[in-house]
C-alpha cells in the first residue's frame, strides 16, 4: 500500500489546533512541570488526565502547578489508560482541537518533534495515524540524539498510543479506546481496529520518542529476551486480553500467532524469574479463568 498523497487543503491550513493529552499515573516524573511548559510554549493545548486514585497531600498540590499550563481532568482510573485517553481525547474536541496527540507521562519527547508529528499530519492524505520512532529507554545504546531530516512516513501493522497523532475529525470513525481492556494490548486493538475501517498507520522516521516500558528487569535472560518487569496486576491484564484479541476479525493473523509465542514463552518465565511468584500464578490463573472482554470498546 502506498503512502498517502498530500492534502493540499490541510497545508493551507496554518492555524490548527493542536492539543496532547497526557494520562498521569503512580507517581509523576520530576521533569513533568518542564515538559508541559516546553510544550506549552511551543502553542500546544496540554491536557492532562489525572488518573491517581490515591493522592497525598504533595501529590495533590503538585497537580495544582500543572493547571498553570495545562487543563487538568480527573479520572480516578475508571476504564483505567483507555478511560483516561477517551476522557482526555473528549476534552480535546470540546475545546475545538484539530489535531491530537496522545502522551504517555514517562514519554521523552521535545515539543517542536510532537511539532513534525502534526506537520507531516496536516500535509498527509485523510484516514492516517502517525506516530514516532519508538525507542526502548531500558535497550537504547549511548545517548540517543534526535535526527533533523526531511520527513520519512513509514507504513506499520500498528502504533503504540504514546505519541501516536491524529485528526480530532477522525475520532467517530476510530471509535473509543477499549475500556473493557483498560490497558495491555488496549493500542493493538485499536490501530488494527482503525486498519479494518480504512485507516493507515505511519511512523515518521524523523520523530524519535523514549520510552520506558515497565521497570527494567533484575533477571539478565529474561532483559536479553526483551522483558520489562510489570506487576502481577498487569501480566493479568496481558494474558487476558490476550486472549479476547487473537480472537478478533481485526488482529491479523501473523500477530495473533507472534504475540502468543511470546506469551507462552513469557509466562512461565514470570513465576520462575520474578519476586512475587505466588501473586503471578494466581494472576495468570485468574486471567484464564476470568469472562474475556464482551465489546471491543465503549462505543462505535
Amino acid at each position: 500500500m502506498g503512502l498517502p498523497r498530500v492534502d493540499e487543503r490541510a497545508m493551507t491550513n496554518e492555524k490548527e489546533r493542536h492539543a496532547i493529552v497526557m494520562t498521569l499515573f503512580g507517581v509523576l516524573p520530576g521533569n513533568i512541570q518542564e515538559k508541559l511548559e516546553d510544550f506549552h510554549k511551543e502553542g500546544f493545548l496540554n491536557i492532562v488526565v489525572d488518573n491517581r486514585t490515591k493522592l497525598t497531600g504533595e501529590e495533590i498540590s503538585g497537580g495544582k502547578e500543572l493547571g498553570k499550563v495545562a487543563k487538568v481532568v480527573s479520572n480516578k482510573n475508571q476504564g483505567l489508560v483507555a478511560g483516561a485517553l477517551n476522557k482526555g481525547i473528549k476534552h480535546a474536541i470540546q475545546l475545538k482541537a484539530d489535531l491530537i496527540t496522545l502522551l504517555d507521562q514517562d514519554s521523552e519527547i521535545q515539543g517542536s518533534q510532537i511539532r513534525i508529528l502534526g506537520e507531516s499530519l496536516s500535509s498527509s492524505a485523510s484516514n492516517c495515524l502517525i506516530g514516532p520512532k519508538i525507542i526502548d529507554i531500558w535497550r537504547r545504546n549511548g545517548d540517543v540524539k534526535i535526527m533533523r531530516r526531511q520527513f520519512g512516513l513509514k507504513p506499520t501493522r500498528m502504533l503504540i498510543s504514546s505519541g501516536t497523532t491524529f485528526r480530532s475529525t477522525d475520532w467517530p470513525a476510530l471509535g473509543h479506546m477499549s475500556e473493557e481492556m483498560g490497558i495491555d494490548y488496549v493500542d493493538h486493538h485499536w490501530c488494527f481496529r482503525a486498519s479494518e475501517r480504512g485507516f493507515r498507520c505511519l511512523t515518521n522516521e524523523a520523530v524519535e520518542l523514549m520510552q520506558a516500558f515497565g521497570e527494567k528487569h533484575p533477571n539478565w535472560l529474561c532483559h536479553q529476551l526483551g522483558m520489562q518487569l510489570y506487576s502481577p496486576e498487569r501480566h493479568y491484564h496481558a494474558v487476558r486480553n490476550l486472549l479476547w484479541l487473537v480472537r478478533q476479525p481485526s488482529t491479523p493473523l501473523i500477530i495473533s500467532v507472534k504475540e502468543t509465542i511470546k506469551m507462552l514463552l513469557k509466562a512461565p518465565l514470570w513465576v520462575l524469574c520474578e519476586p512475587q511468584r505466588a501473586k503471578n500464578i494466581q494472576a495468570i490463573k485468574g486471567a484464564l479463568l476470568h469472562p474475556l472482554p464482551v465489546k471491543s470498546g465503549t462505543s462505535n
